[in-house]
């Protein structure tokens, strides 16, 4: 939730003030945030994904991507899951 520690980038992150930022309320950084529209203006062919809670929220990202024609990377050393089970399983499908 926006404003929580959750919500806080991390503080070795290499931010800029220049970087976009969007504050997403459901697990995929595409749904009702006006993501679809900052990477039409670029418009990338592929995306590389970073994230916690991969076996929710980086998953549905992914999907939401795939969906929407992006060849779809997930760098697998800046990942992580506080479910072990489910990162083991979606970390071989990666």
């Amino acid at each position: 939730m926006e404003g929580t520690r959750g919500s806080m980038l991390h503080p070795g992150l290499d931010w800029r003030s220049t970087d976009l930022t969007f504050v997403k309320k459901r697990y995929s950084a595409f749904f009702k945030t006006p993501l679809d529209e900052a990477l039409a203006k670029i418009d990338p062919s592929e995306l590389v994904l970073c994230g916690v809670n991969t076996h929710a929220c980086v998953r549905m990202a992914a999907i939401d991507a795939y969906q929407r024609d992006y060849r779809v990377v997930i760098a697998r050393e800046c990942v992580g899951s506080n479910n072990e089970e489910l990162w083991l399983i979606l970390g071989d499908a990666a």
